[in-house]
């Protein structure tokens, strides 16, 4: 199907562009600007999963997720408190 419609795949993003989407994806919050700078010499893949676990590490990260969850329970939590009128 690739072949027959002649597509191309995507050209391989640049080392910023990809600290900018892991950060958006874990923390919710764009890179520091040292880190985009730090990016420009980010050329092995173990650089970019020790960026990676950093972020992992980061309080932003359990923050991030911990907002996810609470909205979440806080949903499912009124879900079950509403009971339907006894008749």
């Amino acid at each position: 199907m690739i072949a027959a419609n002649k597509l191309q795949p995507p050209a391989q993003s640049d080392a910023a562009l990809l600290l900018r989407r892991v950060s958006f994806d874990l923390t919710g919050l764009p890179p520091s600007y040292d880190d985009v700078i730090r990016s420009k010499t980010i050329q092995a893949n173990s650089a970019y999963a020790a960026y990676v676990e950093t972020l992992l590490a980061s309080p932003a990260y359990g923050e991030h997720w911990a907002r996810q969850w609470m909205g979440t329970s806080c949903r499912w939590r009124r879900a079950i408190s509403i009971k339907p009128p006894m008749r």
